[in-house]
């Protein structure tokens, strides 16, 4: 499976989850993301799949806080593993 077919499963495997699961999910790749790649905008790729769950019919609020939560978590570990690389 190349990395293009993997991606395309993504929103349809979100979709099939119960709200609280897929924002679950998406919160969790958020920390991932940024602690992973830091030097690119925070969450960006996991803020375009939340969008895209508040597009087919998610309770906004729902998405959108718990994302935005750990989009700024993840930020924050991110400057603690590079302070703590640092001494």
């Amino acid at each position: 499976m190349t990395v293009m077919a993997g991606a395309a499963g993504v929103p349809h495997a979100l979709n099939a989850l119960p709200t609280a699961a897929a924002v679950a999910v998406l919160c969790v790749l958020a920390a991932g993301e940024i602690v992973a790649v830091p030097g690119v905008l925070p969450g960006g790729t996991v803020t375009l799949l939340a969008g895209a769950l508040i597009g087919a019919g998610r309770p906004p609020l729902a998405v959108a806080v718990p994302v935005a939560a750990a989009v700024i978590g993840g930020d924050q570990l991110c400057v603690m593993f590079q302070a703590i690389r640092q001494m």
